[in-house]
């Protein structure tokens, strides 16, 4: 799976993004809070 891949699959499924960082992006599930 390519990151993009992975990145439209998170966001489908609700995730937002929470910090954007050098390595890694950090996304968040609003209706449970678990990054």
């Amino acid at each position: 799976m390519k990151r993009r891949d992975l990145i439209r699959e998170l966001e489908k499924m609700g995730g937002t993004l929470i910090r954007h960082g050098r390595r890694h992006d950090w996304y968040q599930n609003p209706e449970t809070k678990i990054s």
